[in-house]
């Protein structure tokens, strides 16, 4: 997998998505995102040279249908949690659906140390390439107000890494990862995440749900603990549920 490092780009997405027409796949660093992207709409910002900023970019060679694309994000955020428990010797990150890691405070509370965004390119109904953001907070100790009570970095959890260090073990994942079948990506990615059977919140509502399984789009399978009323959901900033 060819690798490109830049000292300044918009976001390494961009980057992947322009240099995938070359290279397939293709992996891409920078110190430092100009534009860094987060779910949402939001912004991904971090400080220069403090924290991994990546992409791995994929032509697909084989027909994606929509159900396999989901996997694509689970590749990131599966080989975050690998990279990062092997780099500190400590299995502490959990995944947090969909596609963040966290790790619990001694508060109990959870805090997110990595997230990842997956954007495809299609023509007409078939997916021909997917590219997966990654950005992990390595030696940030300093968080804007709106990210200082849910964000944490490695360095802030008291271990001290190199960002070239995190970044082999990184890549080392994801070319092991990508290599993989939907339904073994899937399996690794449901297991991962372990949601299966636990009780859900969703913001701003006052039924209790439980997650009766975790279909192969991604989404989720949501029965009501009174009524047994069922639905479909798939918006993970939503809802809360114990990790």
């Amino acid at each position: 997998m060819k690798h490109y490092h830049f000292n300044k780009i918009t976001s390494t997405n961009d980057g992947a998505k322009e240099l995938l027409d070359k290279e397939n796949p293709v992996f891409v660093t920078a110190d430092y995102q100009t534009n860094g992207r987060g779910r949402n709409h939001k912004n991904w910002i971090g400080d220069s040279k403090e924290n991994i900023y990546c992409s791995i970019g994929i032509q697909h060679n084989e027909r994606v249908t929509l159900e396999n694309i989901v996997v694509f994000q689970a590749i990131g955020t599966i080989a975050a949690r690998l990279a990062m428990t092997e780099a500190i010797g400590n299995n502490i990150f959990h995944l947090k659906y969909p596609n963040d890691v966290v790790v619990k405070s001694e508060e109990g509370k959870l805090k997110k140390i990595c997230g990842v965004l997956a954007e495809n390119g299609f023509i007409g109904s078939h997916c021909v390439y997917s590219i997966i953001g990654i950005g992990i907070n390595v030696n940030q100790t300093i968080f804007s107000s709106e990210l200082a009570e849910t964000a944490t970095s490695l360095k802030l959890l008291g271990y001290n890494l190199k960002n070239d260090y995190l970044l082999k073990l990184l890549e080392k994942y994801l070319e092991d990862l990508i290599k993989l079948n939907h339904n073994a990506l899937f399996n690794i990615w449901k297991d991962e995440l372990h949601i299966e059977g636990k009780e859900i919140s969703i913001i701003g509502e006052n039924e209790k749900w439980m997650v009766e399984k975790m279909q192969e789009d991604g989404r989720l399978l949501l029965i009501n603990k009174e009524n047994s009323k069922k639905r479909i959901y798939d918006d993970g900033d939503s809802i809360r549920y114990p990790i």
